[in-house]
């Protein structure tokens, strides 16, 4: 299909409507020959497909008037959506607010907008659950379109809190488990790992409800309310919720929230030989942080790759500390500066203007003006210190994980690679504990996670091409963040993953038939030779 600059164009108009609008996309269901031709533009712009049909689901039409039942509206529009696809021979991809810069979301055949399905419920019945393990007034059921940001509101509001999340919290729920989305909640791990069950709908109309055998959450009545078959395999699960989209609609999660907490966040610049031993080894001593004795909750650096010497203030080091839930700071607390250096998206952008000859100098000065030394410890619920963040211009990201002993080897790979081809980008370090879903790039036993992000443009996707060559001659073991630009094909996959390849695609085959693991697949999969 011939796109147009027009198309473009009103492609990107749309996208940027959608950015305004947020959680409040309206919740009008266009027809699909409304939507028949259009063209997908993701939210970093790096992305764009041709799409036979597009759809925005929506909870319209419940046969229930209570609003705690609106979701039945959205389960029926998904089957009616899938049961046309699957009759036309037609692929289908879910997308949620477009945030990764892979194609994980992309099919050119059907996609389907799953933000207007926000409903989301705080707070189960006990006979809804197997099990008294579980506090029925945390247990949360959100639909696939509810915002990570929409959530933390929600939960703060009633004194709770999401255990953990990204950095970059414009995702849905679904989004951000279904690529492996992390923190830096070191002994939490990342957000599928807080994922109880997930309410999936497969071909010919099925809906399964897939948790794990050994620690079962909802009882029958659960499932027959909802109108699903009870799928409780610890590897289906795992393969499951970071699927990619693959094993079926996830129409909903199931989650146990925290108790509410606030944070405390303290950040200092310094030299990056002084935060170098650190990062490689998690040995804080000589990071000059404030509680010697007590762990942070959460670490991350922001590393300049350009200033790696003493006297040149390359590292910016943000640790945060678990404080007991008080009086909740006003909601402007949430702006991005209060903690530069935890998302390196909301500045990227801001390099675009950078020549190649002025690109050392250009971050250099950038770093310091962008990222000062905390004057007072701001202190802000979960949700206030992690908000959505800004996108400002057209920005890249690239993310690997290594284990914590490879951590220096590769920190200094890649310092050396950006030296010697620089680009308009920063590194950020944090660090996460494994997750056994198979297919999670924090698959370590402690994952550094080094983020590379950087203005929208060759120059950035030719440093990435460098960045990973070097980890390659250097035979540092490392996996990809799903969601970000990669390089992940059949040929390295079972490199990085191992046998947990294999289990995923036996657990895929154990619940989808072959048209249903066609009718789920695109061309990412295929390339990894996961779609079989």
């Amino acid at each position: 299909m011939t796109v147009s600059r027009r198309d473009l164009l009103k492609a990107l108009a749309a996208s940027a409507a959608l950015r305004v609008c947020g959680a409040s996309w309206p919740m009008t269901a266009l027809s699909a020959q409304e939507q028949a031709g259009r063209l997908w533009v993701n939210k970093h712009l790096n992305l764009s497909q041709p799409v036979w049909r597009y759809y925005d689901a929506s909870n319209h039409g419940a046969d229930v008037v209570a609003r705690h039942a609106r979701w039945r509206g959205g389960v029926a529009h998904l089957r009616s959506i899938l049961n046309d696809a699957q009759a036309a021979g037609r692929r289908v991809r879910a997308v949620g607010a477009g945030w990764s810069l892979s194609p994980c979301a992309i099919s050119p055949d059907v996609m389907i907008n799953t933000m207007p399905l926000n409903c989301h419920t705080v707070g189960v019945a006990p006979d809804d659950l197997s099990t008294s393990r579980f506090d029925p007034s945390c247990i949360v059921f959100a639909q696939c379109g509810t915002g990570v940001r929409e959530l933390s509101e929600t939960l703060e509001a009633r004194g709770l809190s999401l255990p953990t999340s990204g950095a970059s919290n414009g995702q849905t729920i679904c989004g951000a488990i279904s690529t492996g989305t992390h923190g830096s909640a070191r002994r939490v791990g990342s957000m599928q790992d807080f994922m109880l069950g997930l309410h999936v709908l497969a071909e010919d109309g099925r809906q399964y409800w897939i948790e794990r055998e050994s620690a079962p959450v909802v009882s029958a009545a659960f499932c027959q309310r909802l109108g699903a078959t009870l799928v409780r395999d610890d590897l289906v699960f795992r393969a499951a919720v970071v699927g990619l989209g693959s094993f079926g609609i996830i129409h909903a999660v199931m989650f146990e929230a925290a108790p509410g907490f606030l944070l405390e966040v303290h950040r200092r610049r310094l030299d990056w030989p002084q935060v170098a031993h650190a990062a490689a080894t998690l040995e804080l001593d000589g990071l000059g942080l404030p509680y010697r004795d007590v762990e942070p909750f959460h670490l991350d650096i922001a590393v300049n790759p350009y200033s790696p010497k003493r006297g040149e203030g390359g590292a910016i080091v943000t640790a945060m500390y678990k404080r007991l839930l008080g009086p909740v700071p006003p909601r402007a607390v949430s702006d991005t500066a209060m903690v530069p250096g935890v998302d390196l998206l909301a500045m990227s952008g801001k390099f675009a203007g950078l020549m190649p000859g002025t690109i050392k100098r250009g971050v250099n000065s950038m770093f310091v003006s962008m990222m000062k030394a905390t004057e007072r410890p701001p202190l802000g619920t979960h949700g206030q210190v992690f908000p959505t963040t800004p996108l400002i211009g057209h920005s890249l990201s690239t993310e690997i994980g290594v284990d914590l002993g490879d951590a220096g080897q590769a920190l200094g790979t890649l310092i050396d690679v950006a030296n010697r081809y620089p680009f308009p980008g920063l590194f950020g370090v944090r660090y996460v504990q494994r997750s056994d879903a198979l297919l999670a790039f924090t698959k370590f036993e402690m994952t550094c996670t080094i983020e590379m992000t950087g203005a929208g443009g060759d120059r950035t996707k030719k440093f990435y091409n460098r960045a990973w060559a070097a980890l390659d001659r250097a035979g540092i073991p490392y996996t990809q963040h799903w969601g970000k630009i990669n390089n992940t094909t059949a040929a390295n996959l079972r490199t990085r993953w191992g046998s947990s390849v294999d289990q995923w695609i036996a657990a895929r085959r154990s619940l989808l038939s072959p048209a249903g693991r066609r009718l789920f697949s695109n061309d990412l999969l295929s390339a990894c030779e996961l779609h079989g």
